[in-house]
């Protein structure tokens, strides 16, 4: 599983920097230059291969996790409902004196399992299963669109309006990662201000652990670029190749 994390990180890293480059030729300045025009889009289409790859990869993780967790839960019910009978049924008829002949340390751990409620998750399975899902599927399609724009702009479809259509399907793939990025920082935010009110405790920013404030300035890290990308398509459909390039 660390291994995966690891090789994701670094599939979206060197993807992000084939991006840069890429989009650096997309200047006007250089896609005069059929050579370095026809670099930067076999740029975009390297550096969408390693962001579909590793989109892939967190979607096969979270389809396995959550199949995995839904077996252990499955497999944990059914063993709570096989021996939760007996046990109520042996200590409820345990009669007192029984009880004062136990260890008291044993008797008050027999009551706290008992008597002591398991505090509910703060988003419910179910739904946290079904937005990994989904932000997992929406990341895939992102990428999946950066690939078909990025083809779109190989000289052999420019006669046939090819980068007009490229330049639509990356404003697609943006709106994919945008989506994406907007569900899980409202989850992540959701899910800090329910622990919090669960445990007790003021509502408030300083509730947001570091570890969550990391994620967050991830997810809107991802969220800028895909805001960028999606201005600067609409640039480029302008005739603003220059400001289109730098947003990209």
């Amino acid at each position: 599983m660390l291994l995966g994390v690891w090789l994701n990180a670094w599939a979206y890293t060197l993807g992000s920097a084939v991006f840069v480059m890429a989009s650096v030729l997309f200047h006007p300045h250089y896609t005069a230059d059929a050579t370095l025009y026809l670099v930067g889009v076999w740029g975009f289409i390297q550096g969408s291969i390693l962001f579909s790859l590793a989109a892939l990869q967190s979607l096969a993780t979270t389809v396995y996790t959550s199949f995995v967790t839904h077996c252990h839960q499955s497999k944990r019910n059914s063993s709570i409902n096989q021996y939760t009978p007996d046990y109520h049924t042996t200590l409820d008829t345990t009669s007192v004196e029984d009880e004062h002949h136990q260890h008291p340390m044993l008797v008050r751990q027999e009551h706290a399992l008992i008597h002591t409620p398991t505090p509910p998750p703060p988003v419910s399975p179910i739904i946290n299963t079904f937005c990994a899902l989904l932000t997992a599927t929406l990341t895939l399609d992102g990428a999946l669109f950066f690939l078909g724009g990025s083809v779109a702009f190989l000289p052999v479809y420019l006669p046939h309006d090819g980068a007009n259509i490229g330049n639509w399907i990356f404003r697609f793939g943006s709106i994919s990662y945008a989506s994406s990025s907007i569900i899980n920082i409202l989850l992540g935010l959701y899910k800090s201000f329910m622990s919090a009110h669960q445990a007790g405790t003021p509502l408030s920013i300083q509730v947001i652990d570091r570890n969550t404030w990391l994620n967050l300035g991830i997810l809107v890290s991802y969220l800028c670029g895909a805001s960028c990308f999606l201005a600067g398509g609409a640039f480029f459909a302008q005739g603003y190749g220059a400001r289109g390039s730098i947003l990209w």
